[in-house]
């Protein structure tokens, strides 16, 4: 493994982008040197959020004459430039054409790559609708090692515990937690339900000020070490995921789930697609329509008075342990570089 250097970016899009731009052509410098001094991988791998990466990857690809896997870890850039039939409406002409020119740009080195893999089969979906030819699903998963044993206790005060706990972004669309909250707060129980959010990310300011604005009591946290990941979701007896109300999100899968599931809390998704679908195959599961605070509203009021549904059995567990372990990802993963690049050497013929 090479580290290479980075920026700190903090939520400036502009300086993340200078990051993923440092990052990419340090990667690039670096493989270029790698091979001219002789070491040759078989296969060039692009990950991606990071148009950057993509570019470098692909450089990489072409220069030392190896098959290029475009990864795709979430249904980006299609989170990034949206449905472009309707963003003129929405934004002015120039910024609407580079999100155009983006689009079709990555759309290009899509095709151009030997194979892309991405975390769901929505999005695979959509990229072969688009002509791209060979497309693999490996999903997001956990470890193992990872996996706690947690089990629920009623502390018996009548309180509902609710956690958010992850990246406090935009595409999460938090604000929803408030609005239930200011909700549950109206119909008498503020002394009854206790939110918590733990992360950070862009939208963090702006939650802690609207929290503050409307007087809503919310515990907002850092994020937590690996090492005290185990005793704040004991706090929990409820665990949040969530996800904007956009249609590519309805292919998008946020790794969080995973690590959820082998917690054995009760697991209320605001999300669509196959992420729902996950949820809902786990039996740990509520499913809200992301977004409706309404709908979170009546959950959680539901839970306050029926603390029976707080307690959950290990089928979460299990399906993480069957179907999203890390080890068996692996191999999955490794099973098809191996057939993408026995593809390409089939068209291009044997290398040294």
């Amino acid at each position: 493994m090479v580290r290479t250097p980075y920026l700190v970016h903090g939520f400036s899009g502009t300086v993340r982008l200078l990051d993923q731009l440092v990052v990419a052509t340090c990667s690039l410098v670096w493989t270029l040197s790698a091979a001219a001094g002789g070491w040759r991988p078989d296969v060039i791998v692009a990950t991606v959020p990071g148009l950057p990466s993509l570019l470098a990857g692909s450089a990489a690809s072409r220069v030392i004459d190896r098959p290029l896997i475009a990864e795709f870890r979430d249904a980006w850039p299609d989170v990034v430039t949206g449905d472009m039939s309707t963003q003129v409406a929405r934004q002015s002409l120039p910024r609407h054409l580079l999100k155009a020119a983006v689009f079709r740009s990555v759309t290009a080195l899509q095709k151009q790559a030997a194979t892309c893999i991405t975390t769901t089969e929505g999005f695979a979906t959509t990229l072969r609708e688009r002509g791209i030819k060979h497309v693999e699903v490996i999903s997001n998963g956990a470890e193992t090692a990872s996996f706690m044993e947690l089990e629920h206790t009623d502390r018996g005060d009548g309180i509902l515990r609710v956690q958010y706990l992850g990246t406090v972004g935009r595409s999460q669309g938090l604000s929803v937690l408030l609005d239930a909250l200011e909700v549950l707060y109206q119909r008498g129980y503020r002394e009854q339900v206790k939110l918590r959010i733990v992360g950070s990310g862009a939208d963090l300011p702006v939650l802690q000020a609207e929290a503050a604005r409307r007087s809503l009591d919310v515990d907002f946290q850092p994020p937590v070490s690996r090492a005290d990941l185990q005793k704040t979701y004991q706090w929990a007896d409820v665990e949040i995921v969530s996800l904007k109300d956009t249609k590519p999100f309805r292919h998008t899968v946020p790794s969080k789930i995973f690590e959820l599931l082998s917690t054995q809390r009760r697991i209320i998704g605001l999300v669509a697609g196959e992420a729902a679908d996950i949820l809902n195959d786990s039996g740990v599961s509520t499913l809200v329509p992301p977004e409706d605070w309404g709908a979170l509203a009546d959950t959680l009021e539901n839970l306050i008075h029926n603390r029976d549904e707080l307690v959950v059995d290990t089928t979460g567990r299990s399906l993480l342990h069957e179907k999203y372990n890390y080890t068996a990802l692996s191999r999955r993963y490794l099973a098809k570089l191996e057939r993408a690049v026995d593809r390409w050497r089939q068209g291009r013929g044997k290398y040294g």
